[in-house]
């Protein structure tokens, strides 16, 4: 709290300073920018405005729909302007002096040429930088990423840097799995394995970047206590209709298709994607168990084998009225339809180590059918004609649903485990019904050089689970047992925020506080169960920045974030399907807090970036689970809250851009978690050393093909009780463009090396454990893609050349 502290008294004495100076005339430059040659308006230029002493930014503007800009509230001094254009060739406005009594200058008229290196039919696209460093967050731009052409939204996230999938789909950052996921700056809906399915339905080649946000601001809602991963899906810049296509297949097998249909007018825009998957795996899970209580010590062999088949569908659209320029309505949809189907086979043996083991098999069939929707409303209004002066407001609804039918037969096996007497039956039905409904209100306004952020945020959600299976035993004397576990939890939250920035000379400020109040509430109909949860919490954020000059930057950041109980940590019957393992929630878990501190140093050079991220996190009440052996020797996986954990690191990413040669990025991020559990068993106390490093390339070998080298390694590390040991992964692809540019085929190689697998013991007072997990996902594919319409790259209108900094999705 010491850093927010220093923080906030900062920014008020910044505030105090633009108080007292507010008085003090401030400038202002305007013009308008045509095309030399018809002298018509060019729309949505971009306008740079320099210091003439050391060409640092102050700030910019963007053209509006007859070319006009406005700059304002600039300090009096000496400038230039650099005014840019998609095709155009840079023009510089040299020599605006504004002064107490001459605040306010237009430059007349600022006539751009066309750029002659760009004629001839050559299509002009501008390309951005691939990795962009901003305030709170660091941008990936992965659009035109070999690797994901034809691969999933999941597929994108695995090559960028401390973000890891594992081969259950559980998504991580910088080694904590507890993670936000947004899309287009929105919290997703999905958690679990339904948003792993969701991400592998959802095709790579329909986002635009992924932003990562260690330390979120006040704005952002605070789930998720290792920060935020941002996923900005693609939207077309060009006007008219345009669209394309992508096509892929591989072996395992597997096939894909996505097309894209844009439109887009002076008040209408619309986008519509459609993307199809059919992908194959197979799953094996190995277990060896030894009860140390049992004399003589018995123990367990555990085999499981699935085979997956997976088919998705997912379409989004986005409609856009533009009725004036100051105002946009906005409407969006999404829904993802999957069918899924497991087969699914255990062996057991359970005995004295020795002897002949007693053996058993149960050969499992499960169809899932899940599905989701999401719709949302959206209102942007400009005030005053002040693009700082700003209010937005959205209306969301969303709706999952994950139904299965499961069946599941019981034999015994023979000492050479070849299936005997089938001895059980179960039947399975489960149903999860998510809906969500979200109410937002964000204003923005900028007063004597204080940006001032404040907003509502209200949501509701309930989850209805409806589980129930019956056993029976064959033959005429067949005995049937029901099980049932139906529970519904509901979650309501309200909260207020505010945030204040601003900028003096090389330094930065921006602070802010959330103000929550949550009511919870969890039902469990078979045990009778009722509970609630009412807290109120208070999540305080605060950024300082300094930059030395273009090249250097430091940055100070403090968050903090929450972790919600689950269903699956609230729920107390088992919800495990394994006869060997059980599952079993504890309604009595409180969340957990976490203060993230972070400090970030880049360096930019000519053809390398460096960015080092020293970060401590202080988690209390941590959410966790712990395993325990039940009267008949199964594992039980539970949950608590333990005391404590600490976590500090440090992560190291440098950006390669070896011109249009080599680009991409390599870190290692490495971080000592220590966690206290001693409140529920001394052995859960816990010290663990994590190194994770990943090199991810393109190299453009020449014109219009390129090869991208993706490495992961994750090292050895310590758990509770136990060890973890090392994985490691290789991807590899090429990309060939085709039909001048329009199309690309690629080819890709996923776990080239077939090394996709995690191991992993504990050593108990109770009980030795020791698993191995690994997924066939070695495979080979090709994709085409194949673009119609306009070939403009999609760029942010704030930065379409590169030179102002974009202000990222809120």
């Amino acid at each position: 709290m010491l850093v927010l502290c220093i923080m906030l008294i900062l920014l008020c004495i910044l505030c105090q300073r633009a108080g007292a100076q507010s008085s003090a005339p401030l400038g202002e430059i305007s013009g308008r920018v045509v095309d030399a040659a018809d002298q018509e308006s060019l729309a949505h230029a971009t306008v740079e405005v320099r210091l003439q002493a050391d060409s640092s930014l102050v700030t910019g503007a963007i053209t509006d729909e007859e070319g006009r800009f406005h700059v304002q509230e600039l300090s009096t001094g000496q400038y230039f302007l650099r005014v840019g254009f998609v095709g155009y060739v840079n023009h510089t406005v040299n020599d605006i002096e504004l002064s107490a009594a001459d605040p306010i200058r237009s430059v007349g008229t600022v006539e751009l040429v066309e750029d002659s290196s760009h004629l001839d039919g050559v299509e002009v696209t501008e390309e951005r930088a691939h990795v962009e460093t901003q305030i709170d967050r660091t941008v990936y731009n992965v659009a035109d990423s070999p690797m994901n052409t034809g691969g999933s939204a999941r597929d994108a996230l695995t090559s960028l840097p401390s973000i890891e999938v594992d081969i259950e789909g559980e998504i991580s950052y910088r080694g904590n799995a507890n993670v936000a996921i947004h899309i287009d700056g929105r919290p997703s809906a999905l958690s679990g394995q339904a948003l792993s399915n969701f991400l592998q339905g959802l095709p790579a080649d329909a986002i635009a970047r992924v932003e990562m946000i260690p330390t979120p601001s006040a704005r952002h809602e605070p789930d998720g206590m290792a920060g935020i991963v941002n996923i900005v899906m693609a939207e077309s810049q060009t006007g008219g209709w345009s669209g394309g296509i992508t096509v892929g297949a591989g072996t395992r097998p597997s096939y894909n298709a996505s097309p894209t249909i844009s439109y887009q007018s002076d008040r209408w825009t619309f986008t519509a994607n459609y993307g199809f998957r059919y992908n194959t795996h197979d799953f094996n899970r190995l277990r060896l168990r030894e009860r140390h209580i049992d004399s003589p010590t018995s123990i367990l062999e555990h085999d499981t084998f699935e085979d997956h088949l997976h088919v998705s569908h997912a379409l989004s659209t986005d409609l856009e009225f533009r009725p004036t320029q100051a105002t946009s309505i906005g409407a969006s949809t999404s829904l993802t339809l999957r069918d899924d189907e497991i087969e699914n086979r255990i062996h057991i043996g359970e005995g004295i180590p020795g002897e002949d083991l007693d053996q058993t098999a149960r050969y499992a069939l499960e169809d899932r059918d899940p599905w989701g929707f999401d719709s949302r409303l959206t209102l942007n209004q400009v005030i005053n004609g002040d693009e700082d002066h700003t209010l937005d407001a959205q209306l969301r609804f969303q709706q999952n649903e994950d139904s299965r039918e499961g069946t599941y037969d019981y034999f015994s096996l023979s000492e050479e485990g070849t299936p005997g007497e089938q001895f059980s039956e179960e039947l399975e039905t489960y149903t999860q019904h998510t809906r969500r409904g979200i109410a937002e209100l964000d204003y923005e306004r900028s007063v004597s050089g204080v940006d001032i952020e404040t907003g509502y945020h209200g949501s509701w959600r309930r989850i209805e689970s409806d589980r129930r299976s019956i056993a029976s035993l064959p033959g005429p004397s067949a005995s049937e047992l029901s099980h049932k576990n139906i529970f519904q939890h509901d979650q309501h939250l309200h909260a207020l925020y505010g945030i204040l920035s601003r900028e003096l000379g090389s330094f930065g400020v921006k602070t802010g506080i959330r103000v929550e109040q949550a009511w919870t509430s969890f039902e469990q109909e078979v045990t009778d169960e009722r509970h609630s949860n009412n807290y109120f919490s208070l999540f305080p954020s605060a950024y300082l920045t300094y930059e030395w000059d273009e090249a250097r930057q430091l940055q100070l950041s403090y968050s903090k974030r929450v972790q919600r109980p689950s269903m699956w940590h609230l729920n107390p019957i088992d919800t495990s399907t394994d006869p060997s393992f059980r599952r079993v929630g504890n309604p009595a878990i409180e969340p957990a807090y976490t203060h993230s501190f972070e400090l970030g140093l880049t360096q930019h050079w000519d053809v390398l970036t460096l960015r080092a991220t020293p970060f401590f996190r202080r988690t209390v009440n941590q959410i966790s689970g712990f395993e325990t052996l039940d009267e008949d020797g199964n594992t039980v996986l539970t949950f608590d809250n333990f005391s404590a954990r600490n976590s500090y690191g440090a992560e190291f990413v440098a950006t390669p851009q070896v011109g249009q040669h080599l680009h991409g990025n390599i870190s290692v991020n490495m971080h000592r978690r220590i966690t206290d559990g001693g409140n529920i068993d001394s052995n859960l106390n816990n010290e663990t050393f994590a190194i994770n490093a990943q090199a991810n390339l393109t190299a453009n070998l020449r014109s219009g093909l390129s090869l991208q080298w993706t490495q992961r390694y994750r090292a050895p590390m310590d758990i509770a009780g136990g060890r973890v040991d090392g994985q490691m992964i290789s991807n590899v692809a090429l990309q060939q463009e085709i039909l001048q540019g329009r199309g690309s085929i690629s080819l890709r190689a996923t776990d080239l090396f077939d090394t996709m697998e995690s191991e992993f013991w504990r050593d108990m007072d109770s009980f030795y454990q020791q698993t191995n997990h690994s997924m066939n996902v070695r495979a080979l594919s090709v994709a085409f893609q194949y673009t119609l319409g306009s070939r403009e790259q999609e760029t942010s209108p704030a930065d379409p050349g590169g030179g102002l900094p974009d202000a990222g999705t809120q």
